[in-house]
């Protein structure tokens, strides 16, 4: 850092430090300075300003004279710097021109337990998740606050110097998106990617469950046959050794345990909508030009398997979406929208390729809505920014709500999986120890062949899975940098 004189300043420089001039005129730290702020800052009498000095955040300033197409701030924020804390109020929203940043996520109870905005960070640091990476150049993210009117929902940090465009909030966010049409479109892809990232992990960790459940179904079927096949053996040689042996497994709470496992590939559920009942208000001007479709109660509007490529805004009545028969839920509100994410990653994808529907949109009632192929979203970015200016607050509504769903379901997971491999009765114990048991007696190995192999497949199994859930609970917390 260097204490710079105002006659000196370039633009390009960064500031090291927060200006401020009694409140008449601010600059915050990490700002880049162009020739109309320096003049600014002149105007004020400012004599002397702190300056980074690091060379790789002076070709990031050079380089921000050199994007800055529009009038916004742009700031540079160097490695391991929050660009802003879950729970921080949220006035802009920020468009990555240069960096890598990381979402973390923590409790929301953890987070409003915090007396103070350094014991929020201490919390984050600590406990948050590391909810996605943010790389993508043009990619605007700190929206989900702005959009819903709620406090940060969720802390940014970098990963490596990072230079930002800075975009106001409100009415302000509205004549940016007129003035530029494609950051609309940016905003929802991100919002829809990282919704998408979401609901894949959520199905990797679910892959987890779907492995274990037959082991815990199997493992109690398998003890008791081989404690079954040591007490016929009992019965049939007297062998005071194999009686020993076949008592000692009747002590295992496992024993003669066929029953039915509880069912754990419930942990993971369908990512229901969480404003089922919430009043959402809807701008007019989405519904502005756009053609509106009826359907009566009972009608499919979109059936699963086929092309995954509109976008349905309800207008009046209600939709719901099924899987075959069963409806997993209902849209009611006037401008709900289904089938955004799918719709919109299809769009942004370089051979605009859409996924093919599994759930069914079916009309529950009378019902109308507007239905937006999304091969126009670019089109109606210029002529309707109302519009998609609603669909990404709707996907920002339903991200912050899946945020937490995320942390409920691997804690469930979590705890199910230390249930299996690592409690005092977990089946990973049990069975080393019937293991350890049968090879001390040639006979019961020789009697319990086949079963033994199944309990060593059965271990490496869950020793596998618990390794692999291991490393991906590692790489999905935070790292301290």
């Amino acid at each position: 850092m260097s204490l710079v004189p105002v006659h000196q300043l370039k633009p390009g420089m960064v500031l090291k430090d927060d200006l401020v001039t009694k409140g008449l005129f601010s600059l915050e730290r990490g700002t880049v300075l162009t020739e109309t702020l320096i003049q600014k800052v002149k105007n004020f009498l400012i004599e002397e300003v702190h300056i980074h000095s690091s060379s790789k955040i002076t070709n990031l300033g050079n380089k921000a004279l050199k994007t800055n197409s529009s009038s916004l701030t742009q700031k540079i924020y160097p490695k391991g710097e929050f660009l802003f804390l879950q729970g921080d109020q949220a006035s802009e929203i920020f468009l990555l021109i240069e960096g890598e940043l990381e979402v973390l996520y923590a409790r929301e109870e953890k987070v409003l337990e915090a007396g103070s905005r350094d014991q929020r960070k201490s919390i984050i640091r600590s406990t948050g998740r590391k909810v996605t990476i943010l790389q993508r150049k043009n990619s605007v993210f700190g929206e989900m606050g702005p959009l819903l009117k709620l406090n940060r929902t969720a802390s940014v940090r970098t990963r490596s110097d990072s230079l930002v465009a800075v975009i106001p909030a409100g009415e302000g966010l509205f004549q940016a998106m007129l003035e530029n049409p494609s950051l609309g479109m940016i905003m929802a892809i991100g919002l829809a990617t990282r919704m998408d990232d979401i609901i894949q992990t959520i199905r990797k960790y679910n892959s987890v469950v779907n492995q274990l459940e037959p082991i815990a179904h199997e493992f109690p079927i398998l003890y008791t046959a081989t404690a079954e096949k040591l007490k016929a053996r009992v019965i049939a040689t007297k062998n005071p050794d194999l009686e020993l042996l076949h008592e000692d497994i009747k002590k295992s709470s496992l024993y003669l345990r066929t029953g039915k496992p509880q069912k754990q590939n419930d942990i993971f559920k369908e990512i229901i909508p969480p404003f089922l009942k919430v009043r959402q208000d809807c701008d007019p001007r989405v519904f502005k030009g756009a053609r509106i479709f009826k359907a009566e109660r009972g009608e499919v509007i979109c059936s699963d398997g086929s092309i995954a490529d509109r976008i349905h805004v309800l207008y009046s009545g209600s939709i719901g979406v099924f899987r075959g028969e069963k409806k997993l839920f209902e849209y009611q509100r006037v401008g709900d929208a289904l089938g955004t994410v799918r719709a919109i990653l299809g769009f942004a994808h370089p051979e605009n390729n859409f996924e093919n529907r599994n759930l069914k949109l079916k009309a529950t009632r009378t019902s109308q809505f507007i239905e937006i192929n999304a091969m126009d979203l670019g089109h109606l970015s210029k002529k309707n920014p109302a519009l998609i200016l609603h669909l990404s607050r709707g996907l920002a509504e339903r991200l912050a709500f899946t945020n937490e769903e995320l942390l409920d379901s691997l804690s469930k997971i979590e705890k199910y999986i230390r249930r299996l491999t690592r409690s005092k009765d977990s089946i990973l114990n049990e069975i080393q120890i019937v293991i350890d048991q049968c090879l001390q007696h040639p006979e019961a190995v020789k009697q319990c062949l086949p079963e033994i192999r199944s309990l060593y497949t059965m271990r490496e199994t869950l020793e596998k899975l618990e390794a692999n859930f291991d490393r991906m609970m590692s790489q999905s917390k935070s790292s301290n940098i």
